[in-house]
């Protein structure tokens, strides 16, 4: 047996660097809060400013490539062995999807980012006429359509590829198996690229969990008129942690598989909630022309490098941000997909994660960014005042103004738990694999430990500077792992075809032997 299948037990020198590495920055914004976020917001900036064309056109080509993949000759190939059949329906498999970090996003952001699209809009239009109204369409879609959907397959595709095809250990070294090949498990460039995700997944899942908090403690005070402080935070988070070890415990198929079909259930309550109770011909148009306005601007947007300062930085602000905290969140999402992705066929797996979840987009973000334009262009409520207060404002005032009580509320707030719980089990999960040399069921006290690191990082973040500590985390933490994305692009290139030409053979044989037993009779 070779050397990395026998590896078992604890990673110790990875569970060791990754610790010291989250402790280190841990203590320092802890400390010294100011220059945490000065050093940060510098950080964010030169990278953004230099590398802003680098980070585009990356996101861009992936697009192409995986729907080539799809419909290619490889797109018949399994992650898995031939007769591996998936683990999970569709439904589920789409639920845990977004509950793999997305869906707080999905709730957090409708609301709001629309709103500054309208009334600061970019380069297209004059902010708060007619024209940025379908600007901010296009603006807010291109963030939630197929560039960051295709991020995340890439990765999971990667991951889940040589694991399951080859029977490798799920670690991201396994990724880069077509140029390096065992001996990745081992080599300095293969263990410093898990020591790298692993310390990039803790700090975009403690970016994604900060916003669920956000929206967490803004219906504790909507529902029950709680104010939260620091240690009210730290006081959810915990909470949060042990029920996401409880639902741990009983398993992927059990406990998480659970929750994550209660958050589809709750998420199409308050979607048939807003379409129903609000101008619902007006929605379902806004809807149309929100797919309409992406297409219109999905190349001009997603190739806006702003070389003439047009926009005064907007492009580094939203758009590559975007890709740069989705690159963030890129490890602990597609390694989740990865984990619950096997048994599925290349072309089913890429056309399910990047046209079920856009299709979805599509509806969530048409109809609920036109509520809320809606909303505050009718005056029923002013949102936009209120979402540049706190952006986690936005559910809850929108519901509102449709007559949305405490009943909307408490499932907008049951919402938020259980994309919490879900996310946070997702990540603290992956990295518990990568730190048991990528066992599939890794130890219940990793995944603890892993959540409590999460946990602790979330509460520093949104307490450090808000959104904007945020914000500034899961842009620093996607730059390094993006760049790491092209070599293990070009190793999986390799990998898939060297598969590819053993699989053909394996068809070739069946084939001849079924001709042979058809004419021999």
């Amino acid at each position: 047996m070779s050397e990395f299948q026998e590896r078992k037990g604890v990673d110790k020198s990875l569970v060791i660097i990754t610790l010291v590495v989250t402790i280190m920055a841990f203590v320092w914004s802890l400390m010294d809060s100011q220059e945490f976020i000065s050093t940060m917001l510098s950080a964010k900036n030169y990278v953004t400013e230099k590398l802003g064309w680098f980070f585009l056109i990356s996101v861009f080509l992936i697009v192409p490539f995986l729907f080539y993949l799809a419909f290619s000759k490889y797109g018949e190939m399994k992650l898995g062995k031939e007769d591996d059949q998936p683990e999970f329906s569709t439904f589920s498999w789409v639920a845990l999807l977004f509950g793999a970090g997305l869906g707080t996003g999905y709730v957090f952001w409708p609301f709001a980012e629309s709103l500054w699209h309208f009334y600061k809009t970019p380069y297209l239009a004059e902010s708060g006429s007619q024209m940025a109204y379908l600007a901010s369409k296009g603006a807010t879609m291109i963030h939630w359509g197929y560039h960051q959907w295709a991020i995340y397959a890439l990765v999971a595709l990667v991951i889940a590829f040589p694991a399951f095809r080859k029977n490798r250990p799920m670690t991201v070294a396994g990724a880069f198996h077509g140029i390096l090949g065992d001996k990745c498990y081992t080599c300095f460039w293969g263990r410093s690229a898990e020591a790298l995700t692993t310390v990039t997944a803790i700090w975009g899942a403690a970016a994604a969990n900060s916003l669920g908090l956000m929206l967490f403690t803004v219906g504790l005070k909507q529902i029950f008129g709680i104010e939260v402080d620091i240690m009210g935070n730290a006081i959810i988070m915990f909470a949060i942690i042990l029920s996401y070890t409880l639902a741990a415990y009983s398993g992927l198929h059990k406990g998480i598989k659970f929750i994550g079909d209660w958050n589809a259930y709750l998420a199409i309550a308050l979607f048939l909630f807003i379409l129903f109770w609000g101008p619902t011909s007006h929605l379902l148009d806004g809807m149309v022309e929100t797919i309409g306005q992406y297409f219109n601007y999905y190349f001009t947007m997603s190739l806006f490098a702003d070389s003439q300062n047009l926009s005064e930085g907007w492009h580094r602000d939203w758009t590559i941000f975007y890709w740069l905290w989705n690159t963030s969140w890129a490890p602990f999402v597609g390694g989740f997909i990865a984990r619950i992705s096997r048994g599925r066929t290349i072309k089913q797996f890429l056309l399910g994660v990047l046209i079920i979840p856009v299709c979805v987009s599509f509806a969530w973000f048409g109809v609920l960014t036109t509520a809320t334009q809606y909303v505050d262009a009718n005056q029923l409520i002013n949102v936009w005042e209120q979402v540049q207060q706190n952006p986690a404002n936005g559910p809850y005032a929108v519901t509102s103004a449709f007559g949305g009580g405490v009943i909307v509320h408490v499932i907008i707030f049951l919402s938020v738990a259980g994309f919490l719980i879900t996310s946070a089990d997702a990540a603290a999960f992956f990295v518990a694999i990568q730190t048991s040399y990528g066992c599939l069921e890794p130890k219940k006290y990793l995944i603890l430990v892993w959540g409590l690191a999460i946990g602790a990082v979330s509460i520093v973040l949104l307490n450090t500077n808000g959104i904007d500590g945020v914000k500034f985390a899961g842009v620093l933490a996607g730059v390094p792992f993006l760049l790491m994305i092209w070599v293990m692009w070009y190793s999986f290139w390799k990998t898939l075809n060297e598969e590819y030409a053993v699989h053909k053979a394996k068809k070739e044989e069946e084939y001849l032997v079924y001709l042979k037993n058809k004419l021999l009779g």
